[in-house]
């Protein structure tokens, strides 16, 4: 079902400008980032030299907005294509007054043309969207195509963080990182009873009360 545009939207897009730096895309082809990139914008995001961490589907923002609020030391880039969601977040982000946190209105597979190669220190996958049926597989955010993305992206020592609440999409994650050139440093099928630090998402609250298990990875590309 198609999501009903927000009242004001432009309006409101417009308030969070400062927070908003890229607006969409104007191609479909998203071949097309890698020939017209232009890294103006990524290099205007921050005044300061700290680590940049990258959050694909960020959503409304709670988690995104408070782990740039408690980490002032690393920037964060949040990345979300549906307007009618980032507006929101951006919108908590101004009312906390967060000054190293920006949202990149567009899809993962546009980032090429924003972002430069190895300056992303860690990538966050906070549940994305499982697509269980088989010819959807290569639009997983855990997905080869995306992996070789994150890839060039990442630092030397840079990291990709990985939650779900789904028992086969981690099974998938796993493989696929092993076959795409990343080392797993950490994984678990019960992320809360594992003891590391964790920032909950609002999805994450949501099924914990059911007392459904988190699955959590953190992986690295290999040497």
């Amino acid at each position: 079902m198609r999501m009903r545009r927000k009242t004001y939207l432009e309006e409101r897009m417009q308030a969070c400008r400062e927070y908003l730096p890229v607006l969409g895309w104007a191609y479909s082809d998203s071949r097309l980032a890698d020939t017209q990139a232009d890294y103006s914008v990524f290099l205007s995001l921050f005044d300061n030299d700290h680590p940049i961490d990258l959050e694909i589907g960020c959503g409304m923002g709670s988690y995104t907005v408070e782990r740039a609020s408690m980490m002032p030391d690393r920037n964060l880039i949040a990345v979300e294509r549906i307007s009618n969601v980032l507006v929101v977040a951006a919108e908590k982000a101004m009312a906390r007054g967060v000054q190293n946190l920006r949202f990149f209105n567009t899809g993962a597979e546009y980032l090429p043309k924003y972002i430069p190669d190895h300056v992303i220190s860690d990538v966050i996958l906070n549940f994305p969207t499982p697509l269980p049926n088989s010819p959807a597989e290569k639009q997983r955010l855990t997905s080869p195509r995306y992996l070789a993305l994150y890839k060039r992206l990442l630092t030397e020592k840079g990291e990709l963080e990985f939650k779900t609440d789904k028992d086969w999409f981690y099974d998938y994650t796993l493989e696929t990182l092993d076959k795409c050139g990343y080392d797993v440093l950490f994984c678990t099928r019960d992320l809360h009873s594992s003891g590391i630090f964790n920032i909950t998402t609002e999805h994450e609250r949501k099924y914990s009360r059911y007392g459904d298990p988190i699955y959590y990875i953190r992986a690295k590309v290999k040497p």
